[in-house]
């Protein structure tokens, strides 16, 4: 009788023991469960803007109204750079059906709001941390700068000519080529 409660007593720890198991290997599990979805969770706020595709600044201007083409909010953006008041662009993209304001119009191209309404949306770029030359910045506002320039009906544009006759770099450099001012 005796063996039999020592043995009951053995029985009654160990399955304490293996319940007290059981519960840590849950909690263990719950624990590193959590701790995984939060890792996913960071990776995917992290991540979330690089795997989703990002609107273009051409694509959120035309959201905005905007019904011009690329090359032409390009050329207008050239055009602002070599005019004094810097109203080019925005006048243009008025012209083409751009419904929101000026300084809307230079926080989409940037990012950032106007501090001076004398600086051109490049410069205010600039002054906002955009560390590139002219060229940059339009390639970086372009949906797709390769496309620029190219010939949607057949007929060759202006650009391709040029390239045909010799000129050998992209729509976006011709562009800034056109004009006699060194703008960057």
């Amino acid at each position: 009788m005796a063996e039999s409660i020592m043995e009951k007593r053995k029985q009654g720890r160990y399955l304490k023991a293996e319940q007290r198991r059981k519960k840590k290997r849950t909690r263990n599990i719950i624990i590193a469960s959590v701790i995984a979805v939060i890792c996913v969770s960071i990776l995917l706020i992290c991540l979330l803007p690089q795997i989703m595709p990002q609107k273009s600044v051409y694509r959120a201007l035309c959201d905005d109204g905007y019904t011009g083409t690329q090359e032409q909010l390009i050329a207008s953006l050239v055009g602002e750079e070599m005019a004094p008041q810097g109203d080019t662009a925005y006048a243009l993209a008025v012209e083409n059906g751009y419904k929101k304001t000026k300084a809307d119009w230079v926080k989409t191209l940037t990012g950032a709001e106007a501090a001076d309404e004398s600086l051109s949306t490049y410069q205010t770029a600039c002054a906002n941390g955009f560390d590139g030359n002219l060229i940059q910045w339009l390639n970086h506002i372009a949906e797709d700068p390769d496309a620029l320039g190219k010939s949607k009906d057949g007929n060759p544009t202006d650009y391709e000519q040029a390239c045909e006759n010799g000129f050998t770099g992209t729509f976006i450099e011709w562009i800034v080529s056109l004009s006699s001012e060194q703008l960057y």
